[in-house]
């Protein structure tokens, strides 16, 4: 793990994790990105099946007024 610039308590959370768990380090690192990963492809899809019925419901472009409107209310 000497080559991957690690922040050091993020390297002793995966070191406690994969001691708890009889693990390498190594292991550990890929399982939490293999679940990362998973979960933003998840939310990835999910906003692709969900996009096209939003587009479906806009009503166009916002104007100037509109959009300055919506800053000063802090909706945008």
């Amino acid at each position: 793990m000497d080559d991957v610039n690690i922040p050091p308590l993020l390297l002793r959370r995966l070191k406690f994790r994969a001691h708890r768990r009889h693990t390498s380090v190594a292991s550990e690192l890929a399982e939490c990105l293999q679940v990362g990963m998973d979960s933003l492809i998840r939310r990835e899809e999910r906003f692709r099946q969900t996009a096209p019925r939003l587009r479906q419901k806009s009503t166009g472009f916002l104007g100037r007024g509109q959009l300055e409107a919506l800053i000063e209310e802090g909706r945008a």
